[in-house]
């Protein structure tokens, strides 16, 4: 008997709710990092052509 590959174990759907949790926070908290990092370039710069 063949296995039915057309469901998805409980184990995998865990996986999936978790892994699709954690990259919504991640990519937030990379973008606000991104966003700081910017804006103290642009301030040394600033500061430091005066």
């Amino acid at each position: 008997m063949p296995a039915d590959t057309g469901r998805v174990t409980g184990g995998a759907w865990w996986v999936a709710a978790l892994t699709g949790g954690t990259a919504v926070p991640a990519g937030w908290v990379t973008t606000r990092g991104n966003v700081r990092a910017a804006r103290t370039q642009a301030e040394a710069t600033t500061l430091g052509g005066s």
